[in-house]
């Protein structure tokens, strides 16, 4: 059964802050119901904080977008070699980011972004898979540094945002390209058939 995160998030911190002085004080009662009452209102505050900050960056979010850990699929119109290439360079429009990890052979990359005043850093990993020669499919994912925070404030979604839009520019870019090509050859060929029929070659 999954738990809102509005009693998710106050009761962990309720527990924390209430186990904390239940062991120092030799096991009070009143001090760890005071500790857990205080972290509980802490937690329900700093959800309603995060929640905040993650409309600011996803206006019209949904429940995904309040996730701490992120996930996304797209498809990108080039083959392996190339998309390999571009995940390395999207990596660019992540604010202080650095490859950690590149294994172009098992198609993994892994980024991390430095930590700021919401999180104390977050992890992006790039899952390439070839699926014809033309195309590859890219699997994001955003994880917060260290694993056991609760809230990411938005983080992880804003960066697999920017990073897909990021890849969609560069789709785009490749397919303006093909057609280009693909119009340029099919006016090369009508071409080379008109000289041949006035020439009596057909």
């Amino acid at each position: 059964m999954k738990i809102n995160r509005y009693i998710y998030v106050p009761l962990i911190c309720g527990i924390l802050f209430g186990l904390l002085p239940f062991l120092m004080s030799g096991g009070d009662f009143f001090e760890m119901l005071f500790g857990f009452v205080l972290g509980s209102l802490m937690g329900l505050g700093l959800q309603v904080y995060s929640d905040y900050k993650v409309r600011q960056v996803a206006p019209k979010a949904d429940a995904e977008a309040f996730k701490i850990r992120q996930k996304r699929n797209l498809v990108l119109f080039a083959d392996y070699e190339r998309a390999f290439d571009i995940c390395l360079e999207s990596a660019g429009v992540l604010r202080r980011a650095k490859v950690k990890r590149q294994d172009k052979t098992r198609g993994i990359i892994e980024v991390k972004i430095a930590m700021n005043w919401n999180v104390s850093g977050e992890k992006i990993t790039y899952r390439l898979k070839k699926l014809t020669a033309a195309t590859t499919e890219i699997e994001l994912q955003s994880a917060p540094v260290p694993a056991t925070v609760l809230l990411d404030y938005g983080e992880g979604w804003k960066a697999l945002k920017d990073v897909c839009a990021f890849l969609q520019d560069k789709n785009d870019e490749l397919n303006r390209k093909y057609l280009s090509a693909k119009k340029t050859d099919s006016a090369e060929i009508h071409t080379d058939l008109f000289q041949k029929e006035k020439t009596g070659a057909l």
